[in-house]
């Protein structure tokens, strides 16, 4: 059962001393991690002389770039009220910056806050040699950053089950997905140690990527605790590979402070951290935000500069929205929405116990949106069998999806975050007696493959 947790509070995560990160000297050749496209990217002279533009403060001879003129906008005043009460206004020149073209980087203002966010959870960041970039939330900057740093047929490592939005960043690209298997115990560093050893003393292609999502896994909902990230970046740090730490699930923790981040003890710079505001301001301002060394922020700001890159108005409501919040504000914003899920997993653990007991097995997640929910009997959960929910209006993410190499599963995601209270029992209910059924079903294919008869 789940058991009860304390109300976050406001300072949760804030307390100095506990950031061991100071970057060493060593260098690292970054260019060997970008792919033959990336490196043949060149600047889009009209975005370098726009950025150039956008820098010159009062008169100037405007001539080089086709932004529109604001004076065409239809908006005069945009006026955001929060739910505390709080309004702001968006006017002026700060709204002819929102609707209108921005620098690559992002919004000025918001880049800076953002770094001192960084500070304050992650330990002081040398901005000296890392830089951050706003991207299409943390997707965006996922997927720009994956095609900036593997090529077609690289290998590629990976915690598995895997985000399907990164499988499908990947799948096109023909990788190697090098699967390191997580659950409630976390990675297994061992055999995450012993793969590496293996492929390089088979002189077998070595990946420079390790994808992870520490903090309320999708799907999993596990965190990998801090004794396995320092080994986990121990061996990034001998194997040579950059660790993007995908961490949307950050703020969404169930327990009485934050995790300590792969960031926050990267010694040698080689930590690309992707971050969001998708669960905690608004997903649809899309608007996440990458923290890398500065010489792979230079490339992904180069590939935004010629392709898409974060919403300047979603950016600058961002900010204003983090303003007027303040940090203690934004605390306690945090705190409410940990709670708010935190009471629905309650419910659905309960759910759990009372429906699935004799026919699934589960972990309680300690951060996220997400029960992993493995059921007993079946070899896999099949596209029909979900086909045969969606007609009771049950909608769950069958377990397949999550692995970047074809295998069966009999896993099964339930997402609680939509759900009204009241609804999550009676969905629990039907989809536990399809759960009973689809076992039924599949034990008596087993049999009659058998013995060629149905059992009696």
């Amino acid at each position: 059962m789940c058991t009860k947790r304390e109300t976050v509070p406001a300072t949760n995560g804030l307390s100095g001393g506990h950031f061991e990160s100071k970057l060493s000297d060593s260098k690292i050749d970054y260019n060997s991690f970008f792919t033959p496209v990336a490196k043949a990217r060149i600047p889009n002279y009209l975005k370098i002389m726009g950025d150039k533009m956008l820098s010159i403060q009062g008169r100037a001879y405007k001539f080089s770039t086709g932004s529109p003129n604001p004076e065409c906008f239809p908006y005069e005043e945009l006026t955001v009220k929060l739910k505390t009460g709080v309004t702001f206004q968006i006017k002026g020149q700060q709204l002819n910056q929102s609707l209108n073209y921005m620098q690559s980087s992002g919004y000025q203002p918001l880049l800076d806050l953002l770094k001192s966010y960084q500070d304050l959870f992650h330990g002081d960041q040398d901005w000296e040699k890392k830089d951050l970039s706003t991207t299409s939330g943390s997707l965006g900057g996922l997927h720009q950053l994956l095609e900036i740093c593997v090529a077609p047929g690289d290998p590629v490592l990976v915690q598995s089950p895997l985000y399907t939005g990164v499988i499908s960043v990947l799948h096109p690209l023909n990788v190697e997905f090098i699967e390191v298997e997580s659950g409630a115990g976390g990675i297994c560093t061992q055999r995450l140690a012993n793969t590496l050893h293996e492929r390089r003393k088979r002189n077998l292609p070595m990946p420079k990527v390790f994808y992870l999502n520490p903090v309320g896994s999708n799907p999993t909902g596990e965190i990998i605790s801090v004794e396995k990230k320092r080994e986990i970046y121990k061996l990034a740090c001998e194997y040579n590979l950059l660790i993007f730490e995908d961490d949307a699930y950050f703020f969404l923790t169930f327990n009485s402070e934050f995790p300590r981040s792969f960031l926050s003890m990267d010694t040698e710079n080689r930590v690309v951290r992707f971050d969001t505001i998708s669960k905690t301001i608004g997903a649809g301002l899309r608007t996440g935000y990458v923290t890398a060394p500065k010489e792979i922020i230079a490339k992904l700001d180069l590939v935004k500069g010629s392709s898409n890159y974060c919403t300047p108005f979603g950016q600058v409501v961002v900010y204003e929205t983090l303003k007027s919040m303040g940090l203690d504000g934004f605390m306690s914003h945090v705190n409410f929405i940990q709670n708010f899920y935190y009471e629905h997993l309650k419910i659905v653990i309960k759910c759990l116990d009372k429906y699935f007991s004799d026919v699934a097995t589960w972990n309680i997640p300690g951060a996220g949106l997400f029960v992993w929910l493995t059921i007993k009997n079946v070899d896999h959960i099949s596209d029909g069998f979900i086909n045969k929910c969606l007609k009771e209006l049950v909608f769950v993410v069958p377990g397949f999806s999550f692995y970047g190499k074809n295998r069966l599963s009999p896993n099964l995601r339930l997402c609680f975050s939509l759900l009204e209270k009241d609804e999550i029992e009676e969905g629990m209910e039907i989809l536990a007696r399809l759960v009973k059924e689809e076992i039924v079903e599949q034990m008596n294919n087993k049999y009659k493959t058998k013995y060629g008869i149905l059992p009696k």
